[in-house]
């Protein structure tokens, strides 16, 4: 994609708020189940108890989680010999929210 004078929104880069990192974790089926049962989970998730949530061995678990904590949407906690996994929800709704907040005030809908 490249840049332009019309990708600035409220006087920012509306191109810096496109982290490629956060849509490569979210462009991926097993990450947004992940995510989902990280949310839905009363307490934080080794990746032997997220095995379930989609049909994928323990290392493909691992392998996507480390994708959502590259994108800040995920953190883990040694305990002892398991990791412990929860939802940053907080980081994932703001940063959301910010990206449509400057989509709108960079594009707004055409008047057809």
């Amino acid at each position: 994609m490249s840049t332009s004078s019309s990708l600035t929104a409220g006087g920012s880069d509306l191109s810096a708020m496109l982290r490629p990192e956060l849509f490569r974790a979210l462009a991926e089926p097993h990450r947004v189940s992940l995510l989902l049962a990280l949310a839905q989970a009363a307490s934080p998730q080794t990746v032997g108890q997220l095995t379930d949530c989609c049909a994928v061995d323990p290392s493909g678990v691992s392998r996507h989680l480390k994708v959502l904590r590259e994108a800040g949407l995920v953190e883990a906690e040694r305990t002892g010999r398991e990791v412990q996994y929860r939802l940053k929800l907080q980081a994932l709704t703001t940063e959301l929210r910010a990206l449509a907040d400057d989509i709108d005030t960079c594009c707004p809908p055409s008047s057809k």
